[in-house]
Parts: structure tokens; C-alpha cells; sequence
């Protein structure tokens, strides 16, 4: 599998993902991996009622970001919502791990996660949702049996920390936030 982008690599802008289905996909590397089934890259791109059950990134000696979905710094105004993410993962033998689910970039910008599932995804940091860039806002998700081996067993938010009426129950972390590690 590529190093970015398990299932699909987006290099454009106004695209749109719809009630598709992603199970078991793999983004891996030596020294990277971003996005076990999606790497986001562009303006104004959208994907809602989709599935990602089992997807992947793995990184052999570096980092791992995002088991189903990496938005990139050169991403914008990414949308997600109405979809399940289930058992999707970001793993490191030899690095670390953000995003067991998701992964925003430095500077990347996702508009609005909403209306979705995440159920068992597993990351070091953030065990469903990595923030490390700009999010409008996360809402009327739920979020349960997420797992980071250190911070952010749900949510690692590191900046832009809109968390509005989402459910929350079984998340854990090894350190700091069963639900959530807000550091920004």
C-alpha cells in the first residue's frame, strides 16, 4: 500500500465522498504513513455517510497519522459527517501515533466533523480525533470505546476546540483525558 492514502489520495478541491464503504485499508511506510483509507489535500472537499471500519496507517520507524483520514495542511474547509468509523487505528512500531480516526494537520482546516459514530479506534494520541490545526466544530457525535495509549482516549485537541453536544462513554487513556486532551 502507499505511504498516503490507503484506499484514496485527493489532490484537488470541490470533491465529494458519499455513502461509500472503506474497510481494511492500509497506508504504510518506513518512515511515514498518513491516512489508512483517505488523504485529504485541497479546498472545499466533503465526505459524509460513509463507512470506515478497520483502515490503517502504519509507520515501520516513523510517525502514523490518521488510521482512516488525514487532512492535510494544504487541505480547507473539509467536511465529515454522518459516518461510522469503527475499529480504525494508527499505529508506530518504532515512532508515535495521532489519530486513531482522523488526523488534521498544522494548519489544516476541517469546517465541521458532525453527526458521526467512532466506536474502538486506537492511536497513542487521540484515539478517534487528532486536532492539530483549525476544526469550526465537533458536534452531536458519539464517541465510545476509543483508546489512546497516552493522551486524548477520544479527542486530542490541540488547537480550536469548538466540542459542542457530543456523547461520550468508555473512552481511556493512558495519561491525561479518557474523552478528551484539550491543549491549545
Amino acid at each position: 500500500a502507499n505511504e498516503q492514502g490507503g484506499a484514496i489520495y485527493v489532490n484537488g478541491s470541490y470533491n465529494t465522498i458519499v455513502s461509500d464503504s472503506f474497510s481494511s485499508n492500509v497506508a504504510a511506510g518506513t518512515s511515514i504513513a498518513q491516512g489508512g483509507a483517505i488523504y485529504v489535500k485541497g479546498l472545499s472537499n466533503s465526505i459524509s455517510s460513509n463507512s470506515f471500519v478497520g483502515n490503517k496507517a502504519i509507520a515501520e520507524n516513523g510517525n502514523a497519522y490518521g488510521g482512516a483520514i488525514y487532512n492535510s495542511a494544504d487541505a480547507t474547509t473539509l467536511s465529515i459527517a454522518g459516518s461510522e468509523f469503527t475499529n480504525n487505528s494508527a499505529y508506530s512500531a518504532n515512532g508515535l501515533s495521532y489519530g486513531g480516526a482522523i488526523y488534521n494537520a498544522e494548519n489544516g482546516s476541517i469546517e465541521s466533523i458532525s453527526s458521526s459514530s467512532f466506536s474502538g479506534n486506537s492511536a497513542t494520541f487521540g484515539g478517534a480525533i487528532y486536532n492539530d490545526g483549525n476544526v469550526g466544530r465537533i458536534d452531536n457525535n458519539s464517541f465510545t470505546n476509543n483508546t489512546a495509549n497516552e493522551q486524548g482516549g477520544a479527542i486530542y485537541a490541540h488547537s480550536s476546540n469548538n466540542i459542542i453536544s457530543n456523547t461520550f462513554s468508555g473512552n481511556t487513556a493512558g495519561t491525561m483525558g479518557g474523552a478528551i486532551y484539550a491543549s491549545g
